[in-house]
């Protein structure tokens, strides 16, 4: 029993062997380690993989190490509030922080926020991560074909090419109400009609009124939208 290095002589919490197999049973057990057995690197990782909250009870120098983060992000993510600034721009462990939560993209420095590995990881994760990436890779269908298979809201966060795409509004109708994924993508003027007629009447406003958004308007009304907002029956050949 880990816990029982609690109870133990100074001399047994100084030896290194008996401390290892302590924290590899119950990694908490690092508390009771000689001060200089919570500065050595290798007993703080057998330490963090069998309990990543480990990490809190090695020494201020540890907690920042990157081999010792990366273990730990590795099993729970990035926990953001004991993360340097400079780890948060490590790109393995962005990488790895991504996995668990998309979301934590908004961590990550601008030039990791344009990696197209990162961010793919990211919406995949977490669609909605996209609203994170660099704005070239908010044009790239690839990503946000994976944002919006995950979460049909991420396309508002898709560049305004790529949310004119046929194939990505109709991925985006599947898991959400139209008017969930298209009142965002609208002006102003248009969002306004669309609230205050309804659907279905929205086919007979001049497509003028939509503005630079009628594509996007074209594409949904040509695919048939029913009065609740709900997807209707669509016909990829229209």
């Amino acid at each position: 029993n880990g816990a029982a290095l609690k109870h133990a002589s100074d001399e047994l919490r100084a030896d290194k062997e008996v401390v290892v197999e302590a924290v590899k049973q119950n990694g908490l057990a690092i508390e009771f380690a000689s001060h200089q057995l919570r500065e050595d690197k290798s007993v703080v990782i057998e330490a963090v993989k069998q309990n990543c909250q480990a990490l809190q009870l090695a020494s201020d120098r540890l907690r920042n190490d990157r081999d010792i983060v990366l273990e730990k992000v590795k099993q729970i993510g990035l926990y953001l509030p004991r993360v340097s600034d400079t780890l948060r721009n490590d790109r393995d462990i962005m990488l790895e922080a991504v996995k668990h939560d998309g979301l934590d993209l908004e961590r990550a420095s601008t030039h990791l926020r344009r990696d197209k590995c990162i961010v793919l990881e990211a919406v995949k994760q977490n669609g909605l991560a996209l609203q994170h990436a660099g704005h070239p890779l908010r044009d790239d269908k690839q990503i946000v074909w994976e944002a919006v298979k995950q979460n049909g809201l991420a396309i508002r966060f898709a560049g305004f090419l790529v949310q004119a795409d046929k194939d990505l509004l109709l991925l985006a109708t599947r898991s959400c109400k139209a008017t969930d994924v298209l009142l965002p993508l609208l002006n102003p003027m248009a969002e306004a009609i669309w609230e205050k007629h309804g659907l279905s009447e929205a086919i007979y406003w001049p497509i003028a009124v939509y503005g630079e958004r009628a594509p996007i308007v074209s594409v949904v009304l040509s695919q048939g939208v029913n009065e609740t907002g709900e997807r209707a029956v669509f016909n990829c050949d229209a």
